[in-house]
């Protein structure tokens, strides 16, 4: 799966949650460590992070070798901004396809990235979303073709432009994994992570 990276957008304030959300933790270990051995098992090599808030004591707290690590000076507009930072890096922007996994969805499986990544080869889709129970989740992974788009379409929009474009260029995936849709953006959330 080398013509693919897996992205982890890490760049937010967390304000809700009342911390940096790379530096929380869930299952004994960070929710950064968590999506990045997510990617691993799943067999996505090439791995990116993108920080801004909290970046020096991530950088301290996490070992990082291998992992391409890129810096948004303004993550104000939201995640679309750390999606062109990416997108601006070489790095990245000649993949085949960019899988972008929030940090906030720590609780994916690395079985259901396998399964977006094979639904993308095996079929005509540029996008490929995870569902469960019929409602799109993260993380999303847009084929190259569509990485102008992402860099070009409406801020105030961001990705989702992109995903409501063109529906018919979209697979919906239904996976058996309730962690696409379990953002864990509030203390509550966490507590309720098991």
């Amino acid at each position: 799966m080398d013509d693919i990276v897996a992205v982890i957008l890490a760049a937010g304030e967390g304000r809700r949650m009342g911390g940096v959300k790379a530096l929380l933790r869930v299952g004994g270990a960070t929710f950064l460590e968590t999506v990045l051995e997510t990617a691993r098992r799943a067999g996505l090599a090439r791995r990116a992070v993108v920080l801004a808030h909290g970046e020096r004591e991530i950088l301290a707290q996490h070992d990082l070798a291998g992992v391409r690590v890129l810096r948004n000076p303004d993550p104000s507009p939201g995640p679309i901004s750390s999606i062109r930072i990416a997108l601006a890096d070489p790095g990245v922007a000649g993949a085949a396809a960019v899988l972008f996994h929030p940090v906030d969805h720590p609780l994916v499986r690395p079985e259901t990235l396998r399964r977006v990544v094979a639904a993308f080869r095996a079929s005509d889709a540029v996008i490929v979303v995870p569902c469960w129970q019929e409602r799109g989740g993260h993380p999303t992974l847009f084929g190259g073709v569509v990485f102008d788009e992402l860099r070009t379409g409406p801020a105030a929009e961001g990705a989702r432009w992109v995903v409501r474009r063109d529906p018919a260029r979209v697979l919906r995936l239904e996976v058996d994994d309730p962690g696409v849709r379990r953002n864990l953006n509030a203390p509550a959330d966490l507590a309720d992570s098991g």
